[in-house]
C-alpha cells in the first residue's frame, strides 16, 4: 500500500513516490505536484495531466498513453509493454523509453535533446528533424533493435523484406479474389444471351446443337 492507498498525501507535496504499488490504478490531480515515482504499478494505466509536472518516472508499469503534459521535461518509461504513444510533450528534454514493444510514435517533442529508445521492436515513427540535430551534437541517442527506424543497422534489411512480403501478399489477396471471381465470371462469359467470347459461345452452340440432333 502507497500514501495515495492509505491516503497520507501532505498538502503542498511536490514529489511523490507510489513506486511498486500493486492497488494504485488512479491518481488524482495534485496540485503542485512536480515529481512522480510510478514505476512498477501494473494496475496504473495513465498520469493525469498535473500543470507544472516536470518529471515522470513510470518504468515497468502499465502506462498506455503519455501526451499533453505541457511542463513535462524529464520522461523514463523503459521497460513498459503497453505503452503505445509518446507525444504533444512540448517542453520535453530527455526520453528513455527503451524495450517497450508496442510503443509505436513519438511524435511532437520539438525541445527533445537527448533520446534512448533502443529495444523498441514496433517503434515506427519518431521526428527525424529533431533527432539528426541531437546526433549531430552528439548527445545520447540509442536505437538498436528498433529494426523500423533508419538509424538501426537492420533498417534497409528489414525494409528490402517487406517490400518482398507485401509483393507476396499482394499476389495472393489478387489470386483469391480472382479464385472467388471466376466462379460468378464463367456463366456470363458463356450464356448465349451476353455479349463478348463469341467464338467460343459458338463452338459451344454446335456442340449443343449437334447433340440436339443426335437425340432426336
Amino acid at each position: 500500500m502507497c500514501k495515495l492507498c492509505n491516503n497520507n498525501i501532505e498538502p503542498g507535496i511536490q514529489e511523490l513516490d507510489i513506486s511498486h504499488c500493486q492497488e494504485i490504478s488512479h491518481i488524482p490531480m495534485i496540485p503542485g505536484l512536480i515529481k512522480i515515482w510510478c514505476q512498477g504499478c501494473p494496475k496504473l494505466t495513465e498520469i493525469p495531466r498535473i500543470p507544472g509536472l516536470r518529471d515522470i518516472r513510470c518504468y515497468k508499469s502499465s502506462i498506455i498513453d503519455i501526451s499533453g503534459f505541457d511542463d513535462l521535461e524529464f520522461l523514463d518509461c523503459c521497460d513498459c509493454p503497453f505503452l503505445i504513444s509518446i507525444s504533444n510533450n512540448i517542453n520535453l528534454k530527455s526520453i528513455y523509453c527503451v524495450r517497450s514493444p508496442n510503443l509505436r510514435s513519438i511524435s511532437n517533442v520539438p525541445k527533445l535533446d537527448l533520446i534512448s529508445c533502443s529495444g523498441c521492436p514496433s517503434l515506427a515513427s519518431i521526428p527525424y528533424d529533431v533527432v539528426d540535430k541531437i546526433m549531430a551534437k552528439k548527445y545520447c541517442y540509442q536505437c538498436y533493435g528498433c529494426g523500423w527506424l533508419k538509424y538501426d543497422p537492420d533498417y534497409d534489411f528489414n525494409i528490402k523484406k517487406l517490400v518482398r512480403l507485401q509483393r507476396w501478399f499482394k499476389r495472393l489477396y489478387v489470386s483469391k479474389r480472382l479464385t472467388k471471381l471466376i466462379p460468378q465470371i464463367v456463366p456470363l462469359y458463356y450464356h448465349p444471351d451476353a455479349r463478348g467470347g463469341f467464338r467460343d459461345k459458338k463452338i459451344l452452340m454446335k456442340f449443343l446443337n449437334k447433340c440436339t440432333l443426335t437425340d432426336e
